[in-house]
């Protein structure tokens, strides 16, 4: 049993308080031919739903996540509500597309609280910032970009004024590596007038897993997306003749013909399994060669202790460190190091897997993530005051437990039968100031006071 009280509460300030937070996905992992979204396999998505799992072990909010599809094998815990969304199944598309309508239809005023949003999608801050206006509501949005449109493609000229635009409304802006930092000031922002004091380097992470089992067998693994980014196409030309070992490609699309007799198909769906068999392969290789801002398939290799073939361009330095010996500098350099793994010694394959797997330990996991995440949501966050606060105080101290739409329907406190835009400033107020808790279990608001005996039963 666990009571609270101002005592035992006092001074934490924002570090105990119950936050409700919107999660606006940027689903881009689409099937070419069935167009059906892959969540299981979608960076976004992983990042928020291992980000969430992390973040339940040092916060205590609730989360509402949009998704495209329930399909997906995360056993999502009881503070977090799932709503299906109608995402544009077209990752191009979603950047332009919003249903305000759909949103309004799900959250009410009276019955739900939002403290903050989470995009994945810059292109979608104004639009979620104009629905919180309409909301009578001020909401902070923090936006997190895991992909920035290439300045050659024929769609990034109005993406990039998209992008512009959500980092300039956003309170606080994500960023995935030094290297996707620089790009966007020498290209996307360049000549604008930045905030660049709400920028966050936030590097994707990945599954602490245990390696002990693992083993070095003769297979290679080219653990990304087949596209043009890849050069997947490239790097096979420079290899084909020189194959010896077995390589698996593990994310195919149906549109992709390989004929060669090395190359093994093994699309695998559930991400533990996925693991399973990246513990077994030899050394992975990655050829983005080109337009590249992170990569979690690398990272994913590291942390299972293995060698990374990968180029000395893009973030990838900062992922290895200078000091890397498996990086290489062109055509001729990636077939010569290429060529050595296939035949090096054990020993070199693991020392220099264990090198990648302590870096990856201390620098991209989910723990990491979650303490970024977490003091960056409380400091966007409100930090007024209204003088409605007291009465709001008073009624909720003295049922001890009441909802949002009770509170506010009842007309039992200054605010009356309605919201105004002091309302966030208030929630925020009771948490922060006064110990007042909101049972994040739920997917409603309901608020209970800081002297309340709380039990399993009260709370569920």
């Amino acid at each position: 049993m666990l009571i609270l009280t101002m005592d035992n509460i006092k001074n934490k300030h924002y570090k105990d308080m119950n936050l409700r937070i919107l999660i606006y996905l940027n689903p881009s992992n689409i099937n070419k031919v069935t167009h059906k979204f892959n969540l299981n396999s979608d960076s976004g998505f992983i990042m928020v739903t291992k980000g969430i799992d992390a973040l339940n072990e040092i916060s205590n909010n609730h989360y509402y996540i949009l998704v495209p599809t329930n399909d997906f094998d995360w056993k999502f815990p009881e503070n977090v509500s799932i709503i299906k969304y109608p995402y544009m199944n077209d990752a191009l598309n979603n950047r332009y597309h919003f249903d305000s309508l759909f949103l309004s239809n799900i959250f009410s005023t009276y019955r739900h609280d939002i403290d903050l949003c989470w995009t994945m999608l810059p292109e979608n801050v104004a639009n979620l910032k104009a629905f919180f206006s309409k909301r009578r509501e001020e909401i902070p949005v923090f936006c997190y970009s895991n992909w920035l449109q290439n300045s050659n493609s024929n769609y990034e000229p109005s993406y990039k004024w998209r992008t512009i635009e959500g980092a300039v409304d956003c309170n606080a802006f994500g960023y995935q590596s030094n290297h996707m930092l620089d790009y966007m000031k020498d290209n996307t922002f360049k000549g604008i007038d930045i905030d660049y004091s709400k920028f966050h380097r936030i590097t994707p992470k990945t599954d602490l897993i245990d390696i002990s089992d693992s083993v070095v067998n003769g297979k290679i693994v080219f653990n990304h997306r087949i596209s043009a980014d890849s050069y997947f196409n490239d790097m096979l030309e420079i290899i084909k003749d020189d194959l010896i070992l077995p390589l698996w490609v593990t994310n195919i699309n149906n549109s992709v013909k390989i004929n060669h007799n090395l190359v093994e198909y093994n699309n695998i769906k559930k991400r533990e399994d996925y693991f399973k068999e990246l513990k077994k392969v030899r050394f992975g290789i990655s050829y983005h060669i080109g337009y590249s801002m992170w990569s979690m398939s690398v990272i994913d290799l590291m942390i299972c202790g293995k060698v990374v073939l990968v180029p000395r361009l893009n973030a990838f330095i900062e992922m290895f460190g200078e000091d890397y010996k498996y990086f290489f500098d062109d055509k001729k350099d990636f077939l010569e190091k290429f060529n050595s793994l296939q035949t090096v010694n054990e020993g070199e394959l693991l020392l220099w897997g264990a090198y990648n797997r302590e870096r990856a330990e201390n620098l991209f996991t989910w723990n990491v993530l979650a303490e970024q995440l977490n003091k960056i949501f409380k400091n966007i966050i409100t930090k007024k005051t209204t003088k409605k606060t007291k009465s709001v105080l008073d009624v909720i101290n003295k049922r001890g437990k009441i909802s949002k739409q009770e509170l506010i329907n009842l007309n039992l406190t200054d605010y009356g039968r309605m919201c105004s835009r002091a309302w966030n400033k208030t929630r925020i107020e009771l948490m922060r100031d006064f110990g007042v808790k909101d049972d994040v279990s739920k997917t409603e608001t309901i608020f209970y006071s800081s002297n309340t005996e709380i039990t399993k039963d009260t709370l569920f």
